[in-house]
């Protein structure tokens, strides 16, 4: 972030002049630093860990050494040849810092974008007895837009957690669409019977009529489950 400022403040000509007093610049190096520093380590560095949640665990010590060992060095090497690129063909260093900013802005954008693809991965790896987590998955998908939320939800439908699968049948329903009977059909028989139950309750005499004989197995496989 402190990168950023000083990208940012680059972008006008007078940043660059020598018009500015030498206890500014140290100033804007200091602040620049510690946001560096403190954004670094108490706030990025927790958020990087937490992403690594979506990935299985069998998976994630691996994908943690393949991003610090080999992804970032080569990320870091490749910043610089760039830039000394820049610098071989001398151009402005406001031209540089707007680009940079830039793609800053369009990183955040993507990031902003791939929320519901990390939510749905998050769900799918939390480990079972992890309610709390999950719970705040939970709350998080409700947040997001009709659209990004059955995406999200869809394949909750047939989880192990009894609580997240009815919890994602309620919130498919209250955002229903005219192919969600169609969806449910195709996996009712790995939904658990809590959910079931939940869905016949969702589904009105209407729904009951056109898909009698999804009706008929959703009541069937429940009363399997009867002693």
């Amino acid at each position: 972030m402190g990168t950023i400022l000083l990208l940012m403040f680059s972008m006008f000509p007078s940043g660059v002049e020598g018009s500015l007093e030498l206890w500014g610049i140290a100033a804007l190096v200091i602040v620049a630093r510690f946001c560096d520093v403190g954004i670094y380590y108490s706030i990025n560095e927790s958020a990087s860990q937490l992403l690594y949640y979506a990935v299985p665990e069998v998976l994630r010590n691996r994908t943690r050494a393949l991003v610090a060992g080999i992804i970032q060095p080569i990320s870091v090497a490749g910043a610089g040849a760039i830039l000394l690129l820049f610098r071989y063909f001398e151009e402005p260093i406001y031209n540089i810092s707007f680009l940079a900013v830039t793609l800053s802005f369009l990183l955040v954008v993507i990031a902003l974008n791939l929320t519901p693809d990390y939510l749905k991965a998050l769900l799918q790896n939390l480990k079972p007895g992890d309610l709390a987590h999950r719970d705040e998955v939970l709350r998080e998908i409700k947040k997001l837009s009709d659209n990004d939320a059955r995406y999200v939800l869809i394949d909750s439908v047939t989880a192990d957690d009894s609580s997240e699968a009815v919890f994602a049948v309620k919130k498919l329903f209250e955002i229903r669409d005219h192919d969600l009977i169609s969806d449910l059909m195709e996996v009712v028989d790995a939904i658990k019977p809590e959910a079931l139950t939940e869905i016949l309750k969702k589904l009105t005499r209407e729904d009951q009529e056109h898909h009698a004989e999804f009706v008929l197995n959703i009541k069937t496989r429940l009363e399997r489950q009867v002693p």
